[in-house]
């Protein structure tokens, strides 16, 4: 994580980003520009311009390189001349569309992504068709991402394990206020039967089929566009691994993601397999890990959440810890639909 040092970008003043992007781009902007996400290392804007709107991502370049930034500028390129819907990113007056800046002393990347309407699905709502849809997509860019020129230096994580700090970390977290001690038993009592399923089944990293990987896959990553095409887009935390790690974080966010019920949860999964298992040929091995790996996922989100509270000194993200460890209790089971 960055050193909270200086200003944070969250802090950064709007006619800072107004100046620096008619700098960079010799474009007139017709109206303050809005935050519409920031935290302490990333922040993104919307900006009016004359001729239309954009969006302006910044990075501390000390957390994520300027190097990756620019891979990911170049990612964009390689799934939009594939048929994948992602952010197009204008060039600035250089031709270069990855910026190297310096804001309230803060070595900065950025770069200026148009704007596109979306419509974001929901769990509660959405069709049959429309989860193929998304799904038929999902495949499509994994596919496409296998050929990309670059993988092998974007960064590889070998995910086979659940957090070992995790229980020490949420029993001293602000998070377990939210939790009476039964629920906290009920959660220490999963992770170890988890600890002990991965013991019996251990993944081999290097039999599974790989790709670049979106590694934060939800409804709101997957509108749509208004010609009904699906559009990705906050590659972030892209990193190459198991394609299979992208399918049980996607599974996941089908229950993590909304109010719904363990039956409505399998009914989207079954839409989803309808159309993502025609379109992309994966192993029995890649499916075989798919359980531990959609029980690894909910263990570190829960590890990062419990983090994030001891950080920010108060309860976060307490309702995604919770339905965490119910799709772990459910994968637990032997007659899961997994």
């Amino acid at each position: 994580m960055v050193e909270e040092t200086g200003v944070p970008l969250k802090d950064i003043k709007a006619q800072k980003v107004v100046m620096t992007l008619k700098d960079l781009y010799g474009l007139k902007i017709a109206d303050n520009p809005e935050v519409k996400s920031s935290s302490v290392d990333t922040s993104v804007w919307k900006v009016d311009f004359d001729n239309g709107s954009s969006y302006a991502k910044f990075y501390l370049t000390n957390d994520y390189s300027l190097a990756l930034t620019q891979d990911e500028v170049s990612y964009y390129n390689f799934l939009l001349s594939h048929g994948v819907n992602v952010p197009f990113v204008y060039p600035a007056k250089n031709g270069e569309k990855v910026q190297s800046l310096v804001i309230d002393e803060l070595d900065l990347a950025m770069f200026l992504m148009k704007y596109e309407e979306l419509t974001v699905l929901s769990l509660e709502s959405i069709t049959r068709e429309e989860m193929i849809k998304v799904a038929k997509a999902i495949a499509k860019m994994s596919k496409v991402a296998m050929d990309y020129s670059n993988k092998f230096n974007i960064p590889i994580e070998k995910v086979s394990d659940v957090p070992k700090d995790l229980i020490d970390n949420l029993l001293v977290s602000p998070n377990k206020s939210e939790f009476n001690d039964q629920e906290i038993e009920k959660i220490i009592a999963s992770y170890k039967a988890v600890q002990e399923y991965l013991k019996q089944n251990p993944i081999n990293f290097e039999e599974l089929t790989k790709t670049v990987l979106h590694s934060d896959l939800m409804l709101n990553h997957t509108p749509l566009l208004p010609n009904g095409e699906v559009y990705f887009f906050d590659f972030a935390d892209r990193w190459f691994g198991p394609v299979v790690w992208d399918l049980a974080i996607m599974l996941n966010n089908l229950y993590r993601g909304g109010v719904i019920s363990v039956e409505r949860w399998e009914e989207l999964q079954r839409w989803f397999f309808e159309g993502y298992t025609p379109e992309i040929e994966l192993t029995q091995s890649d499916y075989k890990v798919l359980k531990s790996l959609m029980m690894i996922h909910c263990a570190r989100g829960t590890n990062y959440l419990n983090q994030s509270a001891i950080k920010l000194g108060r309860p976060d993200g307490t309702k995604g810890i919770r339905k965490s460890w119910i799709i772990v209790d459910y994968l637990l089971q032997e007659n899961s639909h997994v």
